[in-house]
């Protein structure tokens, strides 16, 4: 992914960081960053991530690897627990750090009466400092593109920038519904 990267002339990376070892080998993503001569930009936590300690552990990570950005989904509804800690001590964490502690906003669908995730509409993620748009979450919800960026614009850290097509989000910018021009 980095040669693809390098030859297409990309700013960066984000890598999704999950189980497969080599999104959480600092040595090996150290010597690729150095090799292609292309930064990691952004971290994006795998959105099963439901502990204090593995959203700690997944910036602490960033720091060591000077990565500016850590993308975090918002919990899951029914997660009490931890929907409470992020509200509460996810913006006293970001304090404490220079890596900017992105929230991503959530997708639509999944719950049958209740939402799936917390903090689903767009004035709940402006509570947080700064925040991930992903295009093609917005379609699945419903929402309006251009003024979803109006609203949040100056919380950007960084676009997830893709778009809808035949009901499946993530598809390539120049395939579906989204006036992404």
């Amino acid at each position: 992914i980095f040669e693809i990267a390098k030859e297409l002339d990309f700013d960066g990376v984000e890598i999704f960081m999950n189980d497969i070892y080599d999104t959480i080998d600092a040595e090996y993503i150290t010597k690729l960053v150095e090799t292609y001569e292309i930064p990691v930009v952004a971290l994006k936590v795998n959105s099963n991530v439901h502990t204090p300690a593995k959203v700690r552990e997944a910036i602490s990570f960033a720091e060591d690897l000077s990565i500016p950005i850590v993308v975090l989904r918002v919990p899951k509804f029914t997660d009490f627990k931890f929907t409470n800690w992020f509200k509460r001590y996810l913006p006293k964490l970001q304090d404490k750090t220079k890596v900017k502690i992105a929230i991503e906003n959530a997708p639509g669908g999944g719950g049958f009466i209740l939402p799936e995730y917390s903090f689903g509409s767009i004035n709940e993620l402006k509570q947080f400092q700064y925040v991930c748009l992903d295009t093609s979450h917005l379609v699945s919800r419903k929402v309006d593109l251009m003024r979803t960026y109006e609203q949040l614009k100056k919380h950007l850290a960084i676009i997830h920038f893709s778009n809808w097509h035949k009901n499946n989000e993530h598809w390539v910018p120049n395939e579906g519904i989204l006036p992404l021009e």
